[in-house]
Order: C-alpha cells, then sequence, then structure tokens
C-alpha cells in the first residue's frame, strides 16, 4: 500500500516507459560504451622499464652488449605495444586502423628520408639524411 503523502501523477508510467523504450539498444542513439584497456600496455611498459634498468645497472656486459640488448628490448616493446593496440585495446576499428595508417606512413617516411651509414664502436646506429 502506498503512504498517503506520496502522490503519483497519471503522466508517471507514461514517462517510465518512455525512458526504457530510449535505453533500447535498437536505437541508434544507445551505444554502450566499452572503456579503453590500459592495463597490458602498462605491464609492457613497466616491463620495458625494468629490463632497461636491468641491463643498464646490473648486467655485468660490455657496452655493445648492453645497447644490443638494448635495442632487443625496444623492439619487444615497440611490437608488443602495436600487437595491444590492434588486438587488446577495445578501440574502435577505426581508430585502430586510423592509427596503422600512421605507423605505416611514419616508418615508410623514415626508410624513404633516413639512411643508416654504418654504426659507431659500440654498436649505435648513424642515421644520415638520403
Amino acid at each position: 500500500m502506498r503512504p498517503s503523502n506520496i502522490r503519483c501523477s497519471q503522466n508517471e508510467p507514461h514517462r517510465r516507459k518512455e525512458l526504457r523504450s530510449r535505453l533500447q539498444p535498437s536505437d541508434k542513439e544507445f551505444v554502450p560504451t566499452r572503456r579503453v584497456r590500459w592495463w597490458p600496455l602498462v605491464v609492457i611498459i613497466l616491463m620495458a622499464v625494468l629490463a632497461f634498468i636491468w641491463i643498464w645497472f646490473f648486467f655485468d656486459g660490455q657496452r655493445q652488449d648492453r645497447n644490443l640488448r638494448t635495442v632487443l628490448v625496444v623492439l619487444l616493446g615497440t611490437v608488443g605495444s602495436i600487437i595491444w593496440f590492434l588486438a587488446f585495446s577495445r578501440l574502435t576499428g577505426r581508430i585502430r586502423s586510423s592509427g596503422l595508417a600512421i605507423l605505416i606512413g611514419a616508418v615508410g617516411l623514415v626508410v624513404t628520408l633516413i639512411r643508416f651509414r654504418g654504426v659507431t664502436g659500440d654498436f649505435i646506429p648513424v642515421p644520415e639524411w638520403r
């Protein structure tokens, strides 16, 4: 039984029905939002940072070995980040395809504009303009 001090208008059931109809999945305005999954990218970055710390502070090797291992960590981190972006980030397909196009364009631009003349004694590449 309803308390006497609460009054119900005649339009109230109609408003509830109207609100329910606005929130139907078939409605074009209703788009369920999925949040971006950031934790895999954070794990990839933390693993890369820990690898850098280990390589440069705790690894007993020549400087050349440290540089080669640093290049390996950078490559693995980059590939992991690309895989996260394309497969596990929950971003929309349009954003992922745009990001992939930008990445391919940037790599193509670098390959076109820069060449590597050689390396230093520590295996650090020496880039120059073409």
